[in-house]
């Protein structure tokens, strides 16, 4: 992801972080902290509220970038 431009990783790191997997929801969160800030606002927001402890954890250290 770090070599495709935001335009284009930002919809592959939204689509990846619905993904049923928590660990995959995870880390497409850890990586949206490449995306200009404000982009991923409204994803890490309901991250926070994830049913799963690493999801929710990520969303806050993300947020907190």
């Amino acid at each position: 992801m770090a070599r495709l431009p935001a335009e284009e990783a930002a919809p592959i790191l939204f689509e990846t972080a619905a993904n049923e997997h928590p660990r995959i929801r995870a880390q497409a969160l850890a990586t949206m902290r490449t995306l200009p800030k404000g982009e991923p606002d409204k994803l890490i927001a309901k991250a926070l509220l994830d049913a799963d402890p690493e999801v929710r954890l990520t969303a806050v250290r993300v947020a907190a970038a």
